[in-house]
């Protein structure tokens, strides 16, 4: 009894320690790795981290193509990069994510900023810069970022800093319509432009590269273009409606449409000279033609006073010929176009385009988030007009346009303390009185 039961210990300790080396076995192969290490100060790439970043970088593309080869190493799964560790980190730490924009979303300010600048470095696809891009700018007119950015001037510093100078040039860049947006309800007067129409202008279209078409009653339709100013001139007269124009429209591919009293609508194309010709005329209305309009697919539709709007299509020959009437109804095209840079045109019936500029100035990152967060902050007090600004905020403030200042007035407007930057011994024979004795500090008049 005493040796089967010695036995049978036996038996069960063999089998333990079998399944015990095979568990350390297996834990062995399941054995996980760093994304990255550093061997000899040099930065290390896990063979699949490696990979992923090669199918999307061309900067690892052309270094490998300039060696003819990727050397990993010796006995390790891993690729040596040239690159410090702690810019490495953010690129591998993306691109092992499992979900990007969740990953993104968990990433701070600066994290993001240094995240775009290592894809930068790497130049990966366009796509995932964007991507990066817009969390960074959607992370700029966040109320909470800018309640941090601007609560003190060692964060709004510490951000600028980590920006290199292309960083900062592309989110100011990406900044500008935004700001637009803001400016909107301070535009007030037009910025006329002389006109050589002689009848009521219409309408006007504008093509994404900024030239501009104007209609009128005189018959006619013309191309204007911008100077290195902005200013625009006309460098085209295009005649063959034998009726007012009521209506321009312009296509991505810089393909024109206008539709006229004449009960017609003319499509309009660039010749080798890159002039505009008239290259088909549309007929099917039997009363004045008053709008049209342009889809990207280039699907066309028209109103007419007949009651009817017509859908245009183009056949294998790029034609167009009228594939569906919609009747009982009046279309009118409102006469005014807007530029994606935030430019608005607009035809009048004294002669002449008005250009209506938003945001003419270009600003500095600091002061495109100043605006921003001077707007979240009125709107937060209850569409109060603010007239205190923190010592840091306002020395921003002051390098502001007077243009700009003058359109943010219901925002903010300087009270009676001001951040004044002279030395308090030169201030006694002013009149003023310190609330302290540092340059700097806060002043109050009398």
């Amino acid at each position: 009894m005493n040796v089967t039961y010695i036995y049978i210990l036996l038996m069960l300790s063999v089998v333990s320690l079998y399944s015990a080396d095979k568990d350390m076995q297996l834990s062995s192969h399941a054995k996980t790795y760093p994304h990255v290490i550093t061997r000899e100060g040099i930065a290390a790439v896990h063979t699949d981290i490696y990979n992923k970043l090669l199918s999307i970088s061309r900067t690892l593309q052309d270094q490998v193509n300039d060696l003819n080869k990727q050397v990993p190493l010796p006995n390790e799964p891993y690729y040596p990069v040239n690159r410090n560790i702690e810019s490495l980190q953010y690129i591998v730490n993306f691109i092992s994510a499992q979900n990007a924009d969740i990953y993104l979303s968990t990433l701070s300010l600066i994290e993001l900023v240094h995240l775009y600048q290592e894809a930068d470095f790497w130049a990966v696809d366009a796509n995932i810069l964007d991507t990066i891009r817009h969390s960074i700018i959607a992370q700029l007119r966040n109320k909470n970022t800018l309640t941090w950015l601007f609560s003190n001037k060692e964060n709004l510093f510490h951000f600028i800093n980590a920006c290199n100078p292309v960083t900062l040039d592309t989110l100011t860049q990406a900044l500008h319509p935004y700001t637009s947006n803001l400016l909107w309800h301070t535009v007030t007067q037009a910025v006329r432009i002389s006109t050589d129409h002689t009848d009521w202008v219409k309408t006007a279209a504008i093509h994404t590269d900024g030239t501009l078409f104007s209609c009128s009653d005189d018959h006619t339709i013309r191309v204007w273009k911008p100077d290195a100013q902005g200013t625009y001139h006309c460098i085209q007269t295009l005649t063959g409606h034998t009726n007012s124009i009521s209506s321009v429209a312009v296509h991505t591919d810089g393909m024109l449409f206008s539709g006229s009293y004449d009960q017609t609508i003319r499509v309009w194309k660039k010749d080798a000279q890159g002039a505009y010709e008239c290259v088909q005329i549309l007929t099917g209305h039997n009363n004045f033609v008053y709008s049209v309009a342009v889809h990207t697919s280039g699907i066309l539709f028209s109103g007419s006073s007949d009651n009817t709007i017509r859908i245009w299509k183009t056949n294998p020959q790029y034609l167009y010929h009228c594939e569906q009437i919609l009747a009982g109804n009046k279309v009118w095209l409102v006469g005014t176009t807007v530029h994606t840079n935030g430019i608005l045109f607009s035809g009048l019936s004294d002669k002449t385009i008005h250009v209506w500029k938003i945001l003419e100035e270009h600003l500095s990152l600091e002061q495109y988030l100043l605006l921003h967060w001077l707007y979240i902050t009125y709107q937060l007090n209850g569409s109060t007009q603010l007239d205190t600004l923190p010592a840091h905020q306002f020395q921003i403030y002051r390098t502001l346009p007077q243009s700009i200042k003058d359109r943010i007035v219901t925002w903010y407007k300087p009270g009676y303390i001001q951040f004044l930057f002279f030395k308090p011994y030169l201030l006694a024979s002013a009149g003023l009185v310190a609330g302290c004795a540092t340059l700097g500090t806060y002043l109050y008049y009398k």
